[in-house]
């Protein structure tokens, strides 16, 4: 997605920006069989597109996800789903 925004703006010689405002993360659920452990997770991202010397918000996502760890190597994202509201 993030080389999207980037080659879409290129194409517009210009350059996007993506700024977390809110990542909240939450407590880990119990593990799924075939899944992992999953982690809830609400954000707020704004895509700031810059030109010459301006820059504006062009978008906003909010959303959830889940991801999805491996139990035993919690360092490890075996999943990820998601929604964005646009």
């Amino acid at each position: 997605m993030v080389e999207k925004l980037r080659s879409e703006a290129a194409a517009h010689h210009a350059r996007v920006e993506l700024k977390v405002k809110r990542l909240d993360v939450r407590d880990a659920g119990a593990a799924e069989p075939g899944r992992g452990v999953p982690i809830p997770v609400a954000f707020h991202i704004d895509i700031v597109g810059h030109r010459w010397c301006f820059s504006k918000i062009a978008r906003q996502l909010d959303g959830e996800a889940r991801f999805y760890l491996d139990p035993e190597r919690p360092d490890r994202i075996v999943a990820i789903e998601g929604r964005l509201d646009w």
